[in-house]
Parts: structure tokens; sequence; C-alpha cells
């Protein structure tokens, strides 16, 4: 497994975001939480506001943010169970 990934949010076709797969678990870890909590943190707003208090390209932003965090913390968890599987095969 090569020591960089790219992020799956990366939508363009020359990947520009990327994570260190060899990083320490505690800081994938740390950075997975961090993106998952933003994300959670960003829906509970919104839950707070009434929809017809919100504007509908507002609504994209948010949800838009959400999944860039959502599917980089996933992308980050993948590697946390890559390193365990290898360190448990070995």
């Amino acid at each position: 497994m090569p020591k960089f990934k790219p992020l799956q949010s990366n939508l363009c076709q020359t990947p520009v975001f990327y994570y260190d797969a060899d990083a320490p678990l505690t800081d994938l870890h740390e950075c997975a939480t961090q993106r998952c909590n933003a994300a959670r943190d960003l829906m509970y707003s919104i839950t707070c506001l009434g929809f017809s208090q919100i504007d509908d390209k507002d609504l994209r932003h948010f949800s838009t943010a959400a999944w860039l965090l959502l599917q980089d913390g996933c992308d980050v968890l993948a590697a946390i169970g890559w390193k365990m599987e290898r360190a448990a095969s070995h």
C-alpha cells in the first residue's frame, strides 16, 4: 500500500488531497474523529433550523461540507482498518 493515498473526495482527475496511510493509528483516529464530529455538528445545526428558515442553496452548502468531511473521515477509518489487519496478520 502506498504511503500517501488520495482522498476519495478528490473529484478531479489528478488527486490533490492525500493522507499518510503510515501515520500512527492514534493520529489517523484523531483525524477521522475530527472530521466525523465536524460533519455531525453541521448536520445538527441543520436540524436546529426549520426547513422554512433555510434556503436551498444554504442546504446544498451544508450537505456538501458534511459529505466532504464524512468521506475524508471514512477514508481515514479505512486506513485504520488496513493497519489493524496488517498488525493482526503479523
